[in-house]
């Protein structure tokens, strides 16, 4: 039996990988002094992400839902020693016993090309700007904040890429999402997702103005906040827009190893998970989607992961 080798590496890495090994657009490689190996030209291209966007309020007072609350799992922590002295009863365990979320808004866009779904907007406790090395400590250091951010699902941007910075494998690779207007633009594409995330920051905004007593356990009515970011200056389309485009955010990344018909010049892998132009050589991760799947992507990275299971297990090699 022919051995198979499979890179699990993710969206970034494994491109890195095919690319040092000479696996990849034949210019690029040749620019590096790699020899080419395979010359497949969608190495590193078509990568997608989600886009998320917060607004973020500050409260006159700490929310009493978070008292004595450190969030680091220690003995000062009260809601730590309240989660570990309730084992039993889910609801006398508190905070950790929740996944942090005080609502969500599932939507369908007025911009979205069909019926699908193409927003889901969070609220939660916290003051959250996305991910940023020790982005946690400034989540919770404040007990005062409350977020609104969206996750936009079947964003329309395939611009991105994931290239070498040199043929140095501790080099990391040099990663540009494109978003928006550096992005895909044909068809109003761009335009559209901007638009989505514009009606999302206004109904967040709608949200906190009908439901604010409704949304902390323990909040004194009428309580009063700041809106901190966007802030309450940025109200037009315009500004909304561009506050979107300078502080948007995602965590999705796949899509970087397309799997495509045989016919695809930029499809790096056919249906049965293999690189083309090798042999006993596959990629299993979230390079391997042509298109970014659903809404969250680690339930079709599950499915996926078994169908190559499947697929190499019943094919021999």
């Amino acid at each position: 039996m022919e051995h198979s080798f499979t890179f699990v590496q993710g969206t970034f890495n494994t491109v890195q990988m095919l690319k040092l090994s000479g696996i990849g657009p034949k210019n690029e490689l040749e620019s590096f002094k790699i020899p080419v190996r395979v010359d497949l030209p969608g190495v590193g291209t078509n990568m997608q992400d989600r886009y998320e966007i917060g607004l973020n309020v500050q409260h006159e007072k700490d929310f009493p839902v978070l008292d004595g609350c450190t969030l680091d799992a220690k003995s000062h922590d009260k809601c730590y020693t309240q989660w570990k002295n309730n084992p039993n009863i889910l609801a006398q365990r508190g905070t950790y016993a929740t996944n942090g979320l005080a609502a969500t808004m599932v939507v369908h866009s007025d911009y979205a090309d069909n019926s699908n779904v193409d927003m889901f907007v969070f609220g939660s406790p916290a003051n959250f700007r996305g991910y940023f090395p020790h982005w946690y400590d400034t989540v919770v250091a404040q007990h005062n904040w409350y977020s609104w951010y969206t996750l936009k699902a079947h964003t329309r941007n395939t611009a991105g890429t994931v290239k070498l910075r040199s043929a140095d494998p501790l080099d990391v690779p040099q990663v540009d999402f494109n978003y928006f207007d550096s992005g895909t633009t044909a068809n109003g594409a761009a335009d559209k997702d901007l638009a989505s995330l514009v009606q999302a920051l206004k109904l967040s905004r709608k949200a906190l103005s009908k439901y604010n007593d409704d949304l902390i356990p323990g909040l004194l009515p009428g309580s009063k906040f700041v809106e901190q970011e966007p802030g309450p200056g940025v109200q037009s389309d315009e500004d909304l827009g561009q506050f979107i485009k300078d502080t948007a955010w995602g965590h999705h990344a796949a899509c970087s190893n397309p799997i495509g018909a045989d016919g695809d010049e930029m499809a790096v892998l056919d249906s049965k998970f293999r690189v083309r132009g090798t042999k006993g050589l596959r990629v299993v991760d979230a390079s391997v989607f042509p298109k970014i799947p659903g809404v969250f992507i680690t339930a079709p990275i599950l499915v996926m992961a078994e169908k190559a299971a499947d697929t190499i297990i019943n094919s021999g090699s």
